[in-house]
């Protein structure tokens, strides 16, 4: 393929209620040396030939042939190309917000959310991605009657086949390569939200936070902590309970209500089997929960 730019033209769609504009859209064959910088958009660079290194938040990655890199906005980064026989990639970027609507597409939503802000992802190229990168230069290069229009149509496949891979965890290799450094941040802010009563607390909701599976979280949870998902729950759960029967003058079934349990009867026997005592009895006397 010939090194071309779609930069310049006006790319905007929609996937759902959402307005995707992309801001930067090249294929090249050569360098990508870049000072370290970072963007309130989201970047994705395809790596279809050659190796490139890239330095993100301090942390290196080494992109090789069929690998992409996503990088969430507010990451700084930058990319050097490593000698090798051929060079080449494309480098995707684009912003996006809701479009006012009366309905909400929450499938568009659960999309896009895929991207957090501060992270990045390492993932493999799929077929269907490269099909539509193909489909994009070939409708460039032959520029027919409406390219414009499919150029729009593909850019938005491009945009959905990509966030489509990055929320597909049953895939071993859409995983996020920075799973190691990010997963005990995210868990701790998860189990502080559930420790001040902010979500009850789901297993599920945890792991597509960290894009993993059930299995995957619990594994984790038990090399970090020593604890599985529901030993952590009732320990936020109860340590927060115990927070606001202190602190707060809250009532038993206020705090069992704050705390998302199913009724005060079900908080107080969670309490009295974590801690020893009832609700009513820690109150009086209250003490350190280990």
């Amino acid at each position: 393929m010939e090194p071309y730019n779609l930069t310049p033209l006006d790319l905007q769609t929609t996937v759902g209620d959402i307005s995707v504009q992309p801001v930067v859209f090249i294929y090249q064959r050569g360098r990508l040396d870049a000072l370290s910088h970072e963007h309130q958009f989201v970047e994705i660079h395809y790596v279809l030939h050659g190796r490139v290194c890239f330095l993100l938040d301090g942390h290196q990655e080494i992109m090789e042939d069929g690998d992409l890199l996503i990088i969430g906005p507010g990451v700084c980064h930058s990319e050097e190309v490593l000698p090798s026989k051929t060079q080449e990639s494309v480098c995707y970027s684009f912003s996006y917000k809701p479009i006012p609507k009366a309905g909400t597409d929450m499938d568009a939503h659960t999309l896009f959310s895929s991207i957090m802000r501060g992270v990045y992802y390492k993932k493999r190229i799929s077929p269907e991605i490269l099909s539509v990168i193909r489909q994009i230069s070939d409708e460039y290069n032959r520029q027919q009657v409406a390219c414009h229009d499919m150029l729009r149509l593909l850019i938005g496949c491009l945009t959905v086949e990509t966030l489509r891979q990055n929320r597909d965890n049953k895939m071993g290799h859409f995983k996020p390569k920075n799973m190691t450094d990010q997963a005990e941040i995210i868990i701790n802010e998860y189990f502080h939200l559930v420790f001040t009563g902010k979500t009850k607390g789901s297993a599920q909701e945890l792991a597509e936070h960290l894009f993993i599976s059930l299995r995957q979280l619990n594994r984790i949870l038990q090399r970090i902590y020593g604890k599985n998902f529901s030993e952590m729950l009732c320990e936020n759960k109860v340590r927060g309970a115990a927070w606001l029967l202190t602190h707060e003058g809250l009532s038993v079934a206020e705090v069992a209500d704050r705390m998302g349990y199913c009724s005060p009867s079900a908080f107080c026997a969670s309490f009295k089997k974590r801690v020893g005592v009832t609700p009513g009895q820690y109150r009086k006397h209250p003490f350190e929960i280990k």
